[in-house]
């Protein structure tokens, strides 16, 4: 309570590179972790939806980190980049990334079927069912920072930079038109309704 110990710590991955880019702790303290990894053999549990040598990774700890619950892969081979990260109310966990790639999974539901520059998705709590995959924007769009978040409802709120004149316009929207050349942000929310 005062500061002066660590209570709980751990190593996690591979003898590659490994690097985790969002945490989060459930109502029982249980807590996640999402990265990204180069490493061959980075744990895959069994039952869990992954996707065969993707570069994103999903981990459950036991609260004092004592041991991985449940561990996969998702997404494409490489390049992927975690932009937000949710462990939901519900027990869905939720990912957006960009620098997306052609032939990243989608359901059938998905809101956009065509490449993007951010994929967006939700798996099961207990990580064995891709739920929702789609794509979102145009290719290229990227974040420049910590812009993107999650609330516990599943709603995303991105902030990108895009080239795209008119690809994040809705019905009265603050500002439907993008200035001319370059490029500019553009902000969205994205409620998932699950």
């Amino acid at each position: 309570n005062n500061a002066s110990a660590i209570v709980s710590s751990t190593f996690i991955g591979t003898s590659t590179y490994d690097h985790a880019f969002k945490v989060q702790v459930d109502d029982n303290d249980t807590v996640y972790a999402c990265g990204q990894t180069d490493g061959a053999t980075f744990p895959v549990s069994p039952g869990v939806y992954s996707n065969a040598g993707a570069s994103i990774f999903f981990v459950k700890l036991l609260p004092d980190l004592s041991s991985m619950v449940l561990s996969t892969r998702i997404g494409q081979t490489q390049n992927l980049v975690p932009t937000a990260f949710l462990k939901d109310n519900c027990g869905n966990v939720y990912f957006s990334g960009f620098n997306a790639q052609n032939g990243l999974p989608l359901t059938p539901n998905a809101f956009q079927a065509n490449l993007g520059g951010f994929w967006l998705c939700v798996l099961s709590g207990d990580f064995s069912t891709l739920v929702y995959a789609t794509y979102m924007g145009v290719p290229g769009d990227h974040v420049d920072g910590g812009t993107s978040r999650f609330d516990p409802q599943g709603i995303v709120y991105q902030s990108v930079c895009t080239s795209s004149l008119n690809q994040y316009q809705s019905p009265g929207c603050y500002a439907p038109l993008k200035l001319a050349g370059g490029w500019d942000v553009a902000s969205f929310k994205f409620n998932f309704e699950l």
